[in-house]
């Protein structure tokens, strides 16, 4: 059995010290699974939901907002993805994913530009442009 270091907080609770949000984090990219290094403490609530969504905003940052990408940090499989946004969604810890998905300039990358052509139409077999009218 591993020894566990205990921390006094603030109320006089006694918690496990590795229950902050950086120990979490750690412990995942170690290889633990979410279910188990923060589902289990979450829900015996030995963490906040403010523990968990900066959990996952610390895992969106690696990730670049990605939620899928996400599963693989926290060592999950691919199956469990709707299962985590599901579980975070419930608990009211689900993070906007917008806002770390930047390019390393800090700023969101420009939709390309229309296109002049919607759509080929086909006129004698052959395919041409349909062109957009431009409003003025």
């Amino acid at each position: 059995m591993n020894a566990v270091a205990v921390a006094v907080t603030g109320l006089g609770v006694v918690a496990p010290h590795g229950d902050d949000p950086g120990s979490l984090f750690d412990a995942l990219l170690r290889g633990e699974s979410f279910w188990t290094a923060v589902h289990e403490p979450f829900m015996s609530r030995d963490l906040t939901r403010d523990d968990l969504r900066q959990l996952v905003r610390r895992g969106l940052t690696h990730t670049l907002g990605s939620y899928r990408q996400l599963t693989t940090l926290f060592n999950l499989p691919p199956t469990d993805y709707k299962s985590l946004l599901n579980f975070l969604r419930k608990h009211d810890c689900h993070v906007p994913y917008k806002p770390f998905r930047t390019i390393s300039g800090g700023a969101v990358p420009a939709a390309p530009p229309a296109p002049t052509h919607s759509t080929m139409w086909t006129v004698n077999g052959s395919l041409v442009p349909h062109r957009v009218a431009k409003s003025a």
